[in-house]
């Protein structure tokens, strides 16, 4: 396993995370979470 690639993989699940959180609290709406 190649480092480069396995940092790769870690940045793009934090990247496909983060915008999962996004959506998520963006479709919630503000002052809904808690």
């Amino acid at each position: 396993m190649d480092i480069v690639f396995l940092a790769l993989i870690g940045a793009f699940a934090a990247l496909a995370c983060g915008m999962a959180a996004g959506c998520a609290r963006l479709q919630a709406g503000p002052g809904t979470q808690p």
